[in-house]
């Protein structure tokens, strides 16, 4: 994923199967049956992708998500290549249209949009979304790393220190009009 991303900010990958028959746009946002929710999806950089996974993509766009990554030229895998590779470039110029990730980095498809060329920590600013967790602490050389999951309407945050030492500090969660619990 995007580097430039930095510390609070999560993601979970998935593969092609859960991408094909799991993962729905509801209120745009991506979602998966047992009740993960996501803001973007965010395609590998490569050149090639699997024409099932694109037809989806594009299903997932017309309904509202947001998918980020480069354009595609042609299909993955073996077996009727040319017919294939001229599916997803077909489609793939439908979704991406006049973005090329330099001079046009977005581009609207039915209730949702393909955005290509800017970093995923502008993109969710823009979308008014913060880090998720942050840590201010005294030692520049603490190392937490931290899990968010929801459960109903309960926000469950597991965070771990990766040293072998007390840490000290503020921590800061991205939920609003609740009270934490240890």
């Amino acid at each position: 994923v995007d580097p430039s991303l930095g510390f609070g900010f999560d993601y979970d990958v998935i593969n092609a199967e859960v991408l094909v028959k799991g993962l729905f746009v509801e209120n745009g946002k991506l979602k998966l049956p047992h009740g993960a929710e996501y803001e973007l999806l965010v395609l590998p950089p490569r050149p090639d992708i699997d024409l099932a996974v694109l037809q989806k993509v594009a299903l997932l766009v017309q309904e509202g998500a947001t998918v980020v990554g480069p354009k595609p030229v042609r299909a993955s895998g073996y077996g009727d290549h040319v017919r294939r590779d001229r599916a997803v470039r077909e489609l793939a110029q439908k979704l991406w249209g006049a973005c090329d990730g330099v001079g046009v980095k977005e581009h609207p498809y039915g209730k949702g949009k393909i955005v290509w060329g800017k970093s995923l920590r502008e993109l969710l600013a823009e979308r008014g979304k913060g880090p998720d967790f942050s840590f201010h602490r005294n030692a520049a050389d603490a190392m937490l790393d931290f899990i968010h999951r929801q459960a109903g309407d309960v926000d469950i945050y597991f965070v771990r220190n990766a040293r072998r030492r007390w840490e000290r500090g503020w921590a800061t969660f991205r939920v609003s009009r609740k009270a934490p619990e240890l």
